[in-house]
């Protein structure tokens, strides 16, 4: 943790007006924040990266708004105000000739909301009651990298943990009901209500067994390339999240390895192959049941050289329902998928 502390001092001969907060800023249009309102702890979480940040003051206060359902860029994150002679709670101070005004709190990264609630409870030396959830699937095998979420009667994320590789997660919601969401991609999504009291608690969850499609590609050379899965329609359903990730993005995933698991829904999937306007197309339909994981072999064929070409980047140029980008002489391949 890193303590910041910062003093403002108003030299001018009139008062000034002082927006006294800070703000978390997080891209990746991140929505899974503390409730708003008066606390010690605010805090974002990107369960995709497997990071969280909280401002914390362990001798004082903090309000933060709501969020808007929908962000702008501009508004993205979340501003923790600080307390100052009684004013409205989310208002600018005012400062009179030579007045000071001083704030000292501290800045907490982890890798998930519970990370952050530990540390802070270190760091004041309160103990809170602990909710321990142990995942696994059907056939009993622990699953790690479970996305386990506590939220309050209204919907407000008050913890959320990652599974480690026993299947198990801590969370530290407080006293009261709460509603667990379990998931991990390729498996499902599962829903429990509990009730935290002053002792530790816990419960079992059980998924449903991961569903994948192992991929094989290789280039008109037997060798390595890398690959780009997507969808190019908005109305194809999103199987794979983040929108923001070098690997399972929305409907894309990009591979480092010639062999690679993608898990999915159970369902059946059109997948285009390309690597830009001099390889062919190779489309494939793979049908996947619950737990099962089908295998796709694929070798991408030349169908012309362009050897006055050094590059053409197309961008996210959608070609109908194909929805394959076209990336001239770079070692880029992309995969559509399209949800039957």
């Amino acid at each position: 943790c890193l303590e910041v502390d910062t003093e403002y001092q108003n030299t001018s001969d009139a008062p000034v007006s002082l927006k006294f907060a800070d703000k978390v800023r997080c891209d990746n249009d991140l929505t899974d924040v503390s409730p708003a309102g008066s606390g010690q702890l605010a805090y974002i979480y990107n369960k995709w990266y497997n990071s969280a940040y909280g401002v914390a003051t362990p001798n004082g206060s903090l309000f933060t708004k709501a969020m808007a359902e929908k962000p702008k860029l501009t508004d993205v994150g979340i501003e923790t105000w600080f307390p100052f002679k009684g004013q409205s709670i989310g208002e600018p101070v005012r400062l009179a000739p030579g007045e000071k005004i001083s704030v000292s709190r501290v800045l907490l990264t982890g890798d998930d909301i519970a990370d952050l609630q530990q540390q802070f409870a270190s760091i004041t030396g309160n103990q809170y009651p602990a909710w321990k959830v142990k995942v696994f699937d059907t056939e009993n095998n622990a699953i790690a990298g479970a996305f386990v979420f506590a939220k309050s009667q209204k919907d407000e994320l008050v913890s959320a943990a990652l599974t480690q590789p026993d299947g198990s997660a801590l969370l530290f919601p407080g006293k009261g009901e709460f509603k667990l969401s379990i998931s991990k991609s390729g498996h499902d999504t599962i829903f429990q209500n509990i009730t935290v009291s002053d002792q530790d608690g816990g419960s079992v969850a059980t998924l449903q067994p991961q569903t994948l499609v192992s991929i094989h590609i290789i280039g008109p050379d037997g060798k390595y390339m890398p690959v780009k899965v997507n969808s190019g329609e908005s109305k194809v359903p999103k199987i794979l999240r983040p929108f923001k990730r070098a690997e399972g993005a929305g409907n894309n995933w990009y591979n480092t390895r010639t062999t690679f698991n993608v898990p999915v829904p159970p369902g059946t999937y059109q997948i285009a192959f390309s690597h830009g306007p001099e390889f062919d197309v190779i489309f494939k339909t793979v049908t996947v049941q619950r737990g099962n994981r089908e295998k796709i072999d694929v070798m991408m064929k030349r169908a012309y050289s362009t050897p006055n070409w050094i590059v053409a980047d197309m961008h996210s140029t959608h070609n109908g329902q194909r929805g394959y980008q076209c990336r001239n002489r770079r070692t880029h391949i992309q995969l559509s998928w399209f949800r039957n």
